[in-house]
């Protein structure tokens, strides 16, 4: 009987095992075949999702970056307005000063283009027809008097090439006094005969809108006598009756064309500027539907509707981003107002730009699918075998054995798949918690480590992409308004020439020169360093630049000393990040070669002397630096320079330039390298230019520590 048990035993446990075994080598293979069939079916979805979800966030980022980058660039333009009202109160306050003090003024007399040639920016008077021949005294007494705003005229000239175009005061009694800048080649100014024989000032958009607002105001764009399209800004101004007449500033539109193209990014990218009506005032598009259209079209009234809403919201003086379509094709659009004008900065680009680097990281994408699918294909393969050798193994464990393999293997199978599906779902956080010990959670650490990967590729991806994209835009425009804010116009006059530099440690710096004319005699020279370096410094030096230049030029002040110090007062005020600024400051008179100079916490000037063949430094008071502390007394000093002597300023970074080996360049070899460049003084541009050399060789491969900024002034014969 125990026999026929054993036998009985065997033979169930032999077909239990047989079944077990064919049960489980079914499982398995069917397991393996939708396993395989669910990963290639969520492969597909996943690059579709992936694909999806980065080209929704690449809309999101451009539209971000778009948006600051018209923020910023409203700025720039609005604050250029604001300096052009500013500029034209301070001539109507001067003309209203003239007329209002005439015991101050003598009589002067200007030339007539109706009776004489006038030269470019040459004051000049011209009479409406109404008063032409008056003998009325008071009305000619007023005009010899006015005639004193000649000076200030030409200067804003001189100051305002290559933006303002004329500037001019026009009479209650029917006078113009007015200065034109060079707008063509002609040799003299040639104004319209229609304008010789019948102009009067006082019927002009320009008159009667300073006097009915009482106050500075823009005119908007128009197309000026002379034969340009300009932009103008006037301010009344007033003798002791009252009103008096309207002083203008008018600066041709070409400039602001200029910068609006300068300001593109990218091949797709353009720039407008629509005024208060919907009109297009500038645009870095040549021709098109959107390039300037100066004749008054309204884009409100676009035939394509998301135009015309995005005019109807710039003009509103909306703040935002929206998809418009152009010529049948997507782009994205920022707009931000332009406060002081009631004008919007608008930019730009197409969809299919901003997607481009998107498509290139799909591709990344893709192929890191395509290796992981590949990756899988043996593992698919070795579960076969697996599965045959378990089966021959069921087959003499019997029925237990193939119990717990058809656990082992099934169990995992379901959940990998399920997981599998969740992860398809979008759920790049799931983790697979499978500890068989074969290739099936080998294949379930591939699923945990392919989707941390994808999912901090993707992240990673996106931020890095975005935000190099954002900085890199945000600094080139940094960088492109910094080094515009410097004079480039090196002039050769006749009694000196001067050549400056400035080279940044960064994209932007906090270094800084500066010269200008204070009259036909005077010129002020400046050069500082905000301490810090990059973006902070770079927005210190700008309001330093402006309000050391403005207080120079504006102040009735006579001493050097009392305007730092006044200059010092404001840059102190609100002054919460603590920041300061070295300065050297000094104003030259061409006629006898004295330099009047106050040095506040600067770096010695370097001074040649002809006379000796040799450069020494300049002896200075250490003025405490600007911004520091208020009410800091400065003291002036000055020196008389001789013709062929040459004055060289710097910036603490070309002492302090360090090599490779952390040593500096120092002031004791800056002296000697420039008494070897002692025969160079008459051409200060190659003396500079040998000066940057020499730092170069001595810094070798090491990185620029410092802003780098030189200036150099050779003065000649004064006679």
């Amino acid at each position: 009987m125990q026999k026929g048990i054993g036998r009985q035993i065997a033979s169930m446990t032999i077909l239990a095992g047989l079944l077990t075994a064919i049960v489980i080598f079914i499982l398995s293979f069917v397991g393996q075949i939708l396993l395989k069939n669910v990963i290639e079916s969520r492969e597909i979805s996943l690059r579709t999702s992936a694909k999806f979800e980065s080209e929704k966030l690449a809309e999101t980022e451009a539209e971000k970056l778009l948006l600051e980058t018209a923020q910023v660039k409203a700025y720039t333009i609005n604050w250029t307005m604001q300096e052009k009202l500013y500029d034209v109160e301070m001539l109507a306050d001067k003309i209203s000063t003239i007329l209002q003090n005439p015991q101050n003024y003598l009589p002067r007399t200007l030339p007539n283009p109706n009776e004489q040639t006038i030269s470019w920016e040459t004051a000049y008077i011209y009479l409406a027809p109404d008063i032409r021949g008056t003998t009325d005294e008071k009305i000619l007494q007023e005009m010899a008097l006015a005639s004193n705003i000649a000076d200030d005229l030409s200067l804003f000239i001189k100051e305002g090439r290559g933006i303002i175009s004329t500037c001019y005061i026009g009479s209650k009694n029917g006078y113009l006094i007015s200065v034109d800048a060079k707008t063509n080649d002609n040799e003299n100014v040639v104004l319209p005969q229609e304008f010789l024989e019948s102009y009067d000032p006082r019927i002009h958009h320009w008159y009667t809108l300073a006097e009915n607002a009482g106050k500075a105001i823009f005119t908007g764009s128009y197309f000026a006598q002379e034969g340009y399209y300009a932009v103008s800004v006037a301010a009344p101004y007033f003798d002791s009756q009252g009103f008096a007449g309207a002083a203008v500033i008018a600066f041709t539109t070409a400039a602001f064309q200029k910068e609006i193209s300068d300001a593109t990014q990218g091949e797709t990218n353009f720039n407008i500027v629509l005024d208060k009506n919907g009109a297009i005032l500038f645009s870095s598009l040549n021709d098109g539907d959107f390039s300037a259209d100066l004749e008054g079209k309204e884009m409100r009234e676009s035939p394509e509707s998301t135009i015309a809403e995005a005019a109807r919201r710039m003009t509103a003086g909306e703040l935002g981003t929206m998809s418009v379509k152009i010529d049948g094709e997507e782009y994205y659009l920022a707009f931000a107002p332009i406060e002081s004008v009631g004008w919007s900065f608008g930019t730009l680009i197409a969809a299919q730009e901003v997607q481009k680097p998107i498509q290139a990281t799909n591709l990344i994408f893709s192929a890191q699918i395509e290796k992981f699918a590949a990756e899988t294909r043996p593992l698919f393969e070795n579960l076969q075998d697996w599965t045959y050798c378990l089966t021959i193994f069921l087959l003499i464990f019997m029925l237990i054995s193939g119990i717990w393999l058809t656990k082992k293997f099934s169990s995992p199978i379901k959940h990998l798949s399920d997981g599998v599906k969740e992860i398809s779902g979008g759920n790049l956080d799931k983790k697979f918690d499978i500890h068989t010990g074969d290739e099936i959670e080998q294949l379930a650490d591939g699923f945990n480590t392919m989707t941390t990967e994808l999912k901090n590729q993707m992240q990673n991806l996106a931020t890095v992409t975005a935000e190099k994209e954002r900085i890199a835009a945000e600094l080139n425009i940094a960088h492109v308004i910094q080094l515009s804010m410097l004079p480039n116009d090196f002039p050769n006059a006749k009694k000196f020439t001067i050549y400056a530099t400035m080279e940044p440690a960064k994209e932007v710096g906090g270094d800084f020169y500066d010269f200008y004319w204070l009259d036909e005699n005077h010129l002020a020279i400046t050069i500082a360093d905000v301490s810090g370096k990059g973006i902070p410094a770079a927005l210190f030096m700008v309001i330093s630049k402006t309000t050391l230049k403005n207080l120079v030029l504006t102040s009735n002040e006579s001493n050097l000393a009392n305007l730092v110090s006044h200059a010092n007062n404001i840059l102190h005020q609100d002054n919460t990040a603590l920041m300061f600024v070295t300065a050297f400051i000094g104003i030259l008179d061409t006629r006898t070669g004295k330099l009047t100079y106050v040095n506040a916490g600067h770096n010695p000037p370097v001074l040649y002397r002809a006379s000796e063949n040799k450069f020494e430094y300049l002896s200075v008071i250490r003025n405490f630096v600007l911004a520091g502390r208020c009410g800091i007394k400065y003291k002036e000093q000055e020196i008389i320079l001789s013709s062929g002597d040459c004055i060289f300023l710097y910036t603490d970074g070309v002492t302090e330039a360090f090599n490779e080996a952390e040593e500096l360049y120092g002031e004791e070899k800056l002296l000697t390298t420039l008494n070897e460049l002692a025969d160079k003084t008459a051409d200060v541009k190659a003396l500079l230019g040998e000066i940057r050399n020499s730092l170069a060789k001595h810094v070798g491969k090491a990185e620029q520590s410092d802003d780098i900024t030189m200036l150099g002034l050779t003065y000649r014969d004064k006679n």
